[in-house]
């Protein structure tokens, strides 16, 4: 990741971090303030909330030591930034900024997760949930999950509407996702508008990232 930083430096464009976890301390800390860990588990935690007071306890003390790991890796990651690209740098007639500067100073974060499969973690602006990107679903196009939220019930549109929106989404190049058939065989491309489609989608995920084929 070093030379990623070195070379949003040299270019002077945005950096962008990407994160393969759920957001957690040690990600959130580069672009935001920390989760609270009265409430927020650490990512190697076991512990789930809510916690008793012994739990958080817990929680806090394990951030403690991660800041004391990062803090005695310091001296080490500023001498080995300023050796290894001061002299590129100096090349183009410009200085090296400070490393902690640079490491900070992340415009965007994409990370691997989604609150409808993770913890409700409070996120900045510039966190972005790209959760499932990495599944192969055979949708050229991408996918399109299409929500009503929990104020409205499908089954109480009219129909007349329930076949306008299937006749747009029909046009449409995406995939759509069937969440009865998902369930025992992927995504499909038919639509189901459902009251708690969100929980029957993540359920409808888990068991394709289970399936071994």
């Amino acid at each position: 990741m070093v030379l990623v930083e070195f070379l949003a430096s040299v270019f002077e464009c945005p950096f962008i971090w990407s994160s393969s976890l759920e957001p957690h301390t040690m990600v959130l800390r580069l672009i935001d303030e920390i989760p609270n860990p009265a409430y927020i588990p650490d990512h190697m935690s076991p512990l789930n909330p809510p916690f008793s007071f012994r739990e958080r306890v817990d929680e806090l003390m394990n951030v403690l030591k991660l800041y004391r790991i990062r803090w005695n890796m310091t001296v080490k990651e500023n001498k080995a930034w300023t050796e290894a690209y001061s002299p590129a740098l100096a090349i183009r007639g410009r200085k090296l900024p400070p490393y902690d500067e640079v490491k900070f100073n992340g415009s965007l974060m994409f990370g691997n997760s989604h609150v409808s499969a993770g913890l409700p973690v409070p996120l900045p602006q510039n966190y972005i949930n790209i959760g499932g990107y990495h599944i192969d679903n055979n949708a050229p196009h991408g996918v399109i999950y299409f929500s009503l939220g929990t104020m409205m019930k499908g089954s109480t549109l009219p129909e007349e509407l329930k076949r306008g929106f299937l006749r747009t989404f029909n046009e449409l190049e995406q995939t759509f996702i069937n969440i009865k058939r998902a369930v025992a065989k992927g995504f499909g491309k038919q639509v189901m508008i459902g009251y708690d489609a969100d929980v029957k989608l993540k359920e409808a995920i888990d068991d394709i990232l289970q399936d071994p084929k």
